[in-house]
């Protein structure tokens, strides 16, 4: 009888782990985040406008709330890319603002991986 209630409980803990494993994640199952990426910067502002500048030096336009409590940090945005990066002849991304050819960044939700900016003069 408890071989019998001791297999019962194996087969019952067992069975639950491959069901687990068999179920779709909720982000793979929620429409809202299709298409989403994450971007890791340094997060500046200029004229009430918030941009990101990322390890490679490509600099994002960001919109979203709550951003100004963590200009001068370097952050992780999560969130969609509303306009393409423009690579010049040189394959470098570009970076006139006044063109207005940097790319823009919805962001969803953002977390503070440092304070302060890394210094990328180091580099």
């Amino acid at each position: 009888m408890y071989r019998a209630l001791l297999l019962a409980g194996f087969l019952l803990v067992t069975s639950a782990g491959l069901s687990a494993q068999n179920m779709p994640s909720p982000q793979s199952n929620n429409p809202s985040r299709a298409g989403e990426k994450t971007i890791q910067g340094c997060l500046s502002e200029e004229s009430g406008s918030f941009a990101l500048t990322d390890n490679q030096g490509t600099q994002w336009v960001l919109a979203g709330n709550g951003l100004d409590t963590y200009v001068g940090h370097d952050v992780l945005a999560r969130g969609k890319q509303d306009k393409p990066a423009i690579t010049s002849e040189n394959g470098a991304k570009t970076t006139n603002t006044s063109a207005g050819t940097l790319p823009s960044f919805q962001v969803v939700s953002i977390s503070e991986i440092s304070g302060s900016c890394p210094d990328r003069e180091r580099q």
